[in-house]
């Protein structure tokens, strides 16, 4: 199975990294977003870092961070008009964009 360590309350846990992946992953009950908070889809797939290391004492561990999603930045100019104050403009914009 699958298992899942915190750290105890007021420590922190440190990995010295060695490389760093991605992979698409189901959805996790309560741990993952399983809707699109732009289109409402659901989402088959999340992306889920994963950082290899190990820890001061010498342990390899692997470390699943999960909601960190891809971004852009894309500049608006009067050659695409959208009213940044329209918030179904902006989403179908996105929407757009996310199926060019």
């Amino acid at each position: 199975g699958e298992g899942r360590m915190a750290a105890p309350e007021g420590e922190v846990a440190r990995v010295r990294i060695t490389v760093v992946d991605f992979s698409l992953e189901r959805p996790l009950v309560g741990l993952d977003l399983d809707t699109s908070q732009v289109s409402g889809a659901k989402l088959a797939r999340v992306p889920v870092l994963r950082i290899y290391g190990s820890t001061s004492g010498g342990q390899k561990s692997v470390v699943h961070v999960h909601r960190v999603f891809p971004y852009i930045l894309v500049r608006l100019d009067a050659s695409l008009p959208v009213d940044l104050g329209d918030e179904a403009a902006v989403a179908s914009l996105i929407v757009d964009l996310s199926r060019s």
